[in-house]
């Protein structure tokens, strides 16, 4: 599904909230675009969730990825080529989560990665490097896992950076950017306190779960639950200091029937009971829409299936708030599950 708000800017002399323009963003006299009115494409869902509560009508804001697919799935058009080069700014997740910004050529003036604030609390799966998610090799110890948003955290430093792009563009309104932005941050970190009340409340516990990909290593990070992932994938996911962190990581799995190696490749398959997870009394599972996911019946009795709300598509009537604050509850409930 594809959004926009528009709104035409008076003047465009500012960069940031009230600090001076980076020359380097300046246009070249006899530019046409600055005759146009500004244009941010936003490639995550959770972020063009957050701009568009944030920039009320002050700025024209597109989500063009198509409702059917995730943005690193998005097989890209000339006419979407021609709005991500056109635009005044793109505002992409960053840690590989769009694969095919490697293969269009964009103004680097005009793209802010997200998540390049936060590269040192970045996740990475060990021993799966694979081109669809990004940087690998040594340095990194394996391939990033990008679904950072899921640590309400690393989602309130994302959002500043979605601040500062607005109130650039739209510097008259840039006290009601910021106005709306610290009420959004303070969603946030109150989805930050709850996190942090259920690591403490299971600290002693010394919470293991299996994991049917790696996508939510960043929650289970703050919540320091271990993850055994599914067969054929690796045991841990590598931090950036090179330990080991929750999570997970695929290892080479190839690609189901019908399923894009993209998407596959952070999938895995429910195990067979055996020693090693008998221990374990939670399966993290994802899902986008609620439905009853096939791989539960695949799950051994005595295990307790958490679906985890990935946010990365839109669900009609429900904000990026109201479903991590959901994922949190999936989890409160199955902890009290006897």
């Amino acid at each position: 599904m594809k959004y926009t708000i528009v709104f035409v800017p008076l003047l465009l002399l500012f960069s940031g909230c009230g600090q001076p323009a980076d020359p380097s963003d300046s246009e070249s006299p006899g530019d046409e675009r600055s005759a146009t009115p500004v244009s941010v494409v936003v490639t995550s869902y959770p972020l063009f969730a957050m701009a568009q509560e944030i920039a009320g009508n002050a700025l024209t804001v597109h989500y063009p990825i198509p409702d059917t697919v995730t943005s690193p799935a998005w097989k890209l058009t000339t006419v979407d080529i021609s709005l991500l080069q056109n635009a005044d700014a793109v505002v992409m997740n960053g840690a590989g989560y769009e694969p095919w910004a490697n293969r269009i050529s964009l103004p680097r003036s005009r793209v802010v990665r997200t998540s390049v604030g936060f590269e040192d609390q970045l996740q990475y799966a060990a021993g799966a490097v694979t081109h669809q998610h990004g940087p690998s090799g040594a340095a990194s110890g394996g391939t990033v896992i990008p679904i950072t948003w899921l640590d309400p955290t690393l989602a309130e430093a994302q959002l500043r950076q979605v601040e500062q792009v607005l109130c650039r563009l739209a510097p008259e309104k840039a006290a009601e950017i910021s106005e709306r932005t610290t009420v959004l941050a303070d969603s946030l970190q109150q989805l930050s306190d709850d996190i942090e009340q259920l690591r403490v409340r299971t600290s002693a516990d010394k919470m293991t779960v299996l994991c049917d990909r790696t996508d939510y290593a960043y929650l289970l990070a703050r919540l320091n639950w271990q993850c055994r992932l599914l067969p054929d994938l690796s045991d841990t996911v590598a931090g950036p200091a090179g330990g080991e962190r929750a999570g997970g990581s695929p290892a080479g799995a190839e690609p189901a029937t019908g399923e894009p190696a993209a998407d596959t490749e952070r999938r895995a398959t429910i195990p067979a009971p055996s020693p090693e997870n008998e221990d374990v009394r939670i399966c993290l599972l994802a899902s986008t829409d609620g439905r009853p996911d096939p791989k539960a019946a695949a799950v051994r009795p005595g295990l307790t299936i958490v679906y985890l709300d990935l946010c990365e598509q839109e669900e009609p009537g429900r904000t990026l708030i109201d479903r991590l604050q959901a994922n949190l509850t999936r989890l409160d409930q199955a902890i009290a599950t006897p």
